[in-house]
This record gives structure tokens, sequence and C-alpha cells, in this order.
């Protein structure tokens, strides 16, 4: 029995590894979903506003994307169809700076947290190396570097989850307020799309405006859910290993007290 509660202690120590892992292939999936538009805007070095006549430095599919494309997708808006208005607002050069600098903003501070992402889950995974390499998962008696450990890292990850919760959750705001744009724009980003003025579907007015958004395709914040659940997965997980390590190191006080006094008087 107890060498069966020790295999599944090592597993559910292992799975601590595999959450980082998840987390690093997340982060895949969410620059697909979210961090991909920026690259059809750049930004005016002379004095940080929005270009609309640079050529991105990014090819998509082997074509050069200019600025000016997604800009006349923008302005083709005014009063095409009354709910129009209602994502681009009334249209003119002034309003299309404003969506532009509202999409790159967006796009630029997901791609961010992208890389915050994958940086976070490197980190887990050298610091659950860390625990391996300490022997949390498999020794007996707990000594000083294990206790040391065993609450360092985990508290560590606790406030650096924390943080990514926040920005999740701030991210989150910022695109369920302009959800709508943000699916069009993604949509309008799309590799297949040679040109954003000459596609149909961007330009019918023939459909409603619920219709329209569901035929570009799923666009929401289910994303930014799964991000939440998984930092708070971590939060609990870094809790119990915390706690555990806590309760091993006093539970270990007789036994780690005999060893320690065993080697003194070996070394004697």
């Amino acid at each position: 029995m107890a060498k069966e509660n020790k295999s599944i202690n090592k597993w559910i120590f292992f799975a601590y590894g595999l959450l980082f892992g998840l987390i690093f292939l997340f982060g895949l999936f969410f620059m697909t979903m979210y961090a991909n538009t920026h690259v059809m805007y750049t930004v005016d070095g002379a004095d940080g506003t929005i270009s609309i006549l640079k050529e991105s430095s990014q090819t998509i599919g082997g074509t050069a994307y200019q600025n000016t494309e997604i800009f006349k997708f923008y302005g083709e808006m005014n009063n095409k169809v009354s709910w129009w208005s209602s994502i681009f607002g009334q249209n003119g050069l002034t309003n299309t700076l404003t969506l532009a600098r509202k999409v790159y903003t967006f796009q630029i501070n997901a791609s961010s947290f992208n890389d915050l992402i994958v940086i976070y889950s490197v980190i887990g995974l050298i610091a659950f190396a860390i625990l391996l390499i300490l022997g949390n998962h498999q020794r007996k008696v707990y000594y000083i570097s294990n206790l040391t450990g065993g609450i360092a890292i985990p508290v560590f990850m606790i406030i650096a989850s924390l943080l990514m919760i926040f920005k999740t959750i701030f991210l989150l705001g910022d695109f369920t307020q302009n959800k709508e744009l943000y699916w069009v724009t993604n949509y309008a980003s799309n590799s297949d799309i040679q040109n954003i003025v000459k596609d149909q579907l961007l330009l019918r007015t023939d459909i409603s405006k619920s219709d329209f958004l569901n035929t570009l395709g799923q666009y929401n914040e289910s994303v930014f859910y799964i991000a939440i659940v998984l930092f708070a997965a971590v939060i609990a997980y870094s809790v119990f290993l915390l706690v555990s390590t806590l309760t091993k190191y006093k539970a270990t006080a007789k036994k780690r007290a005999e060893v320690i006094q065993r080697a003194v008087l070996k070394n004697d």
C-alpha cells in the first residue's frame, strides 16, 4: 500500500510539470487566435501614429500586404447598411485611424501577452526541474533544501499566476468591449484574402449583423477563460505542493534528526 501511495504521489507531482507543458502549447493556440493581426499595421517612427501608407514589412502567403488594404476596407463601410456603424462608427480618416490604433494596440498587447505565456511556461518547467533535482518527488525525508525549494517555488508560481490572471482579465475586458471590430479585422487579415476590398463576404449588404459575423467564423472569449482556468490550476497545484512540503518536512522531523545524528557520529 505504501508503495502504491508513493507511486500515486509521484504521478501527482509530475502532473505539475505536465501542466506547464500544456500551458506552453496553449500559447501556440493563443497566438493563432488573437496575436496575428498586428502584422497588418506599422507604426510611423516620427510621431508614433499608425501609417496608412507604409507597406508592411511582412508578407502573408507570399503577398506583401499594405496597410492601405485594410484602411480601404474600413472606408467601404460608410452607409453600406445601418448596423455597420455599431461596429465601425462614423467613417472618415480620423475614425479610420482611431479604429486602426485600437486594433493595433490590442494585437500588440495580445502578442506581448502571448510571449509572457511562453516565458511563464518555460519558467514553470525550470522550476519543476529544480524540484526534481532536489528530489522533492521521491525523498522519504525532507531536508532544508527540500523545504526551501518546496516553499519558494510554489510561492513564486502563485504570484506569477496571479499576475497572469490579472493580465488576462485586462485583455478580456478590452476584447469583450470591441469584439465585433476585432472579429472582423481578424477575418480581414486572413491570408486567403488577397484583396480585402474585393472580398464579397466583407462587402455584403443583404444579411443581418449577426449572420454577417457568424459567417466570418467563431471568434469569442473562450481562449481567455481557458487561460484563466490554466493559471488558476497552477495556483491550486502550487498551494497543494506548498502544504505537502510543510507537512512532509514536519512529519519527517524525527527521522531527519536521526539521519543527521548518524552522519555526525560517523564523521566523528
